[in-house]
This record gives C-alpha cells, sequence and structure tokens, in this order.
C-alpha cells in the first residue's frame, strides 16, 4: 500500500510540474500532451492524486507521521523529477521497475 501511495504521490507531482509553461514538454508517460494542453483540469487532477495520496498516508500511518511523510516524500520526489526529467531518465519502464520491486519487497519480504 505504501508503494501504492508513493507512486500516486509521484503521478501527482509529474501532473502539476507538466503544466508548467517553462517546462520542456516530453512524452514518456502519453497524458504530458493532455495536461499541457488543458493546465487547469491537470493542475486539479494532479491535485487530487496528491490529496488521495496524502490521505491514504494518514490513514496508514496516522495524522502526524501521515503528513510528515507525505511532506518528506512530496520534498524527494519534486527534487528527483525536477533534477531527471530534463536528462529523460523518467520513463515508465524505470518507474515501473522500481514499482514493482517496491511492491514485491513490501508483500513478499517485509510483511514475513
Amino acid at each position: 500500500m505504501v508503494s501504492t501511495t508513493l507512486l500516486t504521490l509521484f503521478m501527482g507531482f509529474y501532473m502539476i510540474y507538466n503544466t508548467s509553461k517553462k517546462v520542456l514538454l516530453k512524452t514518456h508517460f502519453g497524458f504530458e500532451n493532455w495536461v499541457n494542453k488543458h493546465p487547469i483540469k491537470g493542475t486539479s487532477v494532479g491535485l487530487m492524486t496528491l490529496l488521495l495520496s496524502f490521505t491514504l498516508n494518514c490513514f496508514l500511518f496516522g495524522m502526524g507521521s501521515g503528513i510528515i511523510y507525505s511532506f518528506i516524500a512530496l520534498m524527494t520526489f519534486g527534487s528527483l523529477i525536477v533534477l531527471l526529467n530534463p536528462i529523460n531518465f523518467l520513463t515508465p519502464k524505470p518507474i515501473m521497475v522500481l514499482y514493482t520491486l517496491s511492491l514485491y519487497l513490501e508483500c513478499f519480504i517485509l510483511n514475513s
């Protein structure tokens, strides 16, 4: 569940990041063109996914810990997106590999 909340947090910030006019548009995931053409809708969808992630983290860890964890993860992912997107490292393949590995570790190794 933590892996999924981190993925939704990443996708929410990535959507909001792509609504900026200063960003060079790179279409790796397929929704970047839509988000760039509809910035108000893209920002609202990004904010809703961030809110969903914050809410799930608050349910998982409690109110205080969930908010702190969400802000730390948001700062980390925000920095990674701003640094790694211009050099074309944020493609679906490494994101899905990391998500699958994280989900595997969470489900099978850490819960046993």
